[in-house]
């Protein structure tokens, strides 16, 4: 069984556990009693219930980890009071932190700090808001989603810019230490996080309205289980995204590969085709680059590549396709762009590339420029001549050894069409 499967399954189980505990002790215990022993038992409940989604959580590609806590500590602190809510977020902190996943001290004792923070803040909040709603909202499920509302802001605002600064400022005075720059590597920018904790709020909170109003102990399981599958389905989301760009994108300048570059370029040619409509497409080379990587060194030239590549980028339209088409050639599919437009794009891409400043890694200034191959399908093109996307590149290419051959630094089209400096 993997381990979070095994996490998921003693979560549940201790989770069944406690309400058999809590119904055989409700059947034998006196009346005075009861209440008494039913909110310890829930306060259990909900224990358990977090520690299950803290070990639940999960591992996006870039390290950094998300879980649904965020529902389970809300609902507790919506069914109970700010002083439960913390102790049970702090305690499940120390426990999966410290125990359970063998973390060392550092990193331990900053959730705990944090989430005490965090919460306590948030509960603050709560109390000072709660004592203006009477007047603003009389039903429970109303007041119950305001004041979740105001947790959810002090969450944001501390939880992720707050605690990120602090991370920074610690990992820049304490080198030797790497916990700190792993944590802010973990949630730095973690929209994720962002977006699970903006989806569970409203969950958590009608969950903790019925479990208060009914109180049956399967409503904040159902709450646990959602929260663990919300961050599954993000992880799943951001997984298959990385792979989608391991597939299709260029590792070094974060463009369309060949690959992709070609089945996009047969959707845009037949899309042309059909409604008439313009296409072009230009080639880009970067003259003499072989004598940038002899002369200032190969990460020199993927730093080379990476300006021009920002720089076409910065050239064409939202519409307009870039991709890699070979070691240091871009092309770009330009949809409704008719030839002439082409040009004109090509020819301040190469006045922009021409003007760029660049430095190698031994100080030495590079100078860069272009050459450009141009070629396109007309609009009213109707199958006259059979327009593939490899006759098309094929044209391109023609286009391109003619403004090399000029003397490079050049924009041209293929089959005698116009030339420019």
């Amino acid at each position: 069984m993997k381990k979070a499967n095994l996490y998921l399954f003693l979560g549940a189980l201790a989770s069944l556990g406690a309400i058999a505990f809590a119904t055989a002790i409700a059947m034998e215990a006196p009346y005075e009693d009861f209440s008494e022993k039913i909110f310890n038992l829930g306060v259990m409940l909900f224990f358990s219930l977090l520690l299950m989604v803290e070990l639940n959580y999960v591992l996006l590609p870039h390290g950094r980890t998300i879980s649904g806590s965020f529902g389970i500590v809300l609902a507790t602190m919506l069914v109970y009071n700010t002083v439960t809510a913390v102790s049970i977020a702090v305690s499940a902190s120390v426990i999966t932190g410290g125990f359970l996943k063998s973390r060392s001290k550092e990193p331990v004792l900053f959730r705990t700090a944090q989430y005490a923070l965090v919460y306590s803040a948030g509960g603050i909040a709560m109390e000072l808001i709660s004592q203006h709603i009477p007047g603003i909202a009389h039903e429970d499920f109303t007041r119950m989603l305001l004041l979740g509302g105001v947790v959810l802001f002090v969450y944001l605002i501390l939880h992720i810019p707050l605690n990120n600064a602090y991370l920074k400022i610690l990992g820049a005075l304490d080198k030797k230490t790497g916990w700190a720059e792993e944590e802010l590597r973990q949630q730095t920018g973690n929209r994720h996080e962002i977006l699970a904790t903006i989806f569970l709020f409203p969950v958590a909170v009608t969950m903790a309205f019925s479990y208060k109003t009914i109180n049956i102990p399967f409503i904040p399981i159902i709450l646990a289980v959602l929260c663990i599958l919300t961050v599954r389905y993000l992880g799943q989301m951001q997984l298959h995204k990385k792979l989608w760009g391991q597939a299709n994108l260029d590792g070094l300048l974060g463009i369309f590969n060949r690959r992709y570059m070609l089945s996009k370029l047969a959707e845009e040619l037949r899309i042309a085709q059909l409604y008439r409509r313009s296409l072009s497409i230009m080639l880009i080379d970067l003259d003499n680059f072989k004598d940038v990587n002899d002369t200032h060194g190969h990460l020199s030239g993927d730093h080379v590549l990476q300006a021009v590549t920002k720089t076409v980028k910065a050239s064409i339209r939202s519409a307009d396709i870039p991709a890699r088409f070979g070691g240091d050639e871009l092309l770009v599919i330009m949809p409704g762009t008719p030839l002439e437009g082409a040009f004109v794009i090509a020819s301040r891409l190469r006045e922009e590339v021409a003007a760029l400043r660049l430095t190698a890694e031994d100080g030495r200034p590079i100078a860069i420029t272009v050459s450009v191959g141009v070629a396109a399908i007309a609009e009213d093109e109707e199958g006259k001549t059979k327009v593939t996307p490899l006759s098309l590149i094929r044209n391109v290419d023609q286009a391109l050894y003619k403004a090399k051959s000029a003397g490079r630094n050049r924009v041209a089209g293929a089959g005698g069409q116009a030339q420019e400096m």
